[in-house]
């Protein structure tokens, strides 16, 4: 089923205290596995990551990120739960460590399918170190 998926992210450098807003909406498509919901969906200019494809895996009390190609890397948010992952980019790879401070996944049945609201510390191995605040909408294509 083909959906469109809206990711709204506010970053916060907790070091400088700049603040940059990314908003990138994105046809999408989506397929249940079990009680698993898989949305994938193209990057593009808006979020630095043009030829990545990205697929959000939702489970009851997670929500895990994948990202594959050029940039790929894995990204899992569980309330409470600090992760690490390798993150490669044109610079090389760097190892991304996330905390997880809130997740809210609010699941519907009609045109809106998902409200997710994660909010997450990242700190890349001394490069950056910051607060994600990061919104999701997916929706049924009318």
């Amino acid at each position: 089923m083909n959906v469109t998926v809206k990711l709204k992210t506010l970053q916060i450098d907790l070091t400088s205290n700049k603040k940059d807003n990314i908003d990138f909406e994105s046809l999408a498509s989506i397929k249940s596995v079990k009680n698993i919901d898989l949305i994938k969906y193209e990057e593009s200019e808006i979020t630095g990551l043009k030829g990545n494809t990205t697929v959000l895996k939702i489970e009851k009390d997670s929500v895990t990120m994948i990202r594959y190609g050029k940039n790929s890397g894995t990204m899992y948010f569980k309330e409470g739960i600090s992760s690490k992952t390798l993150y490669n980019t044109d610079y090389g790879n760097f190892e991304l460590e996330i905390f997880t401070k809130k997740l809210n996944i609010e699941k519907y049945t009609d045109d809106l399918l998902y409200k997710i609201n994660i909010e997450y510390d990242i700190n890349i191995k001394d490069l950056f170190n910051g607060l994600n605040i990061l919104d999701i909408t997916v929706k049924n294509i009318k």
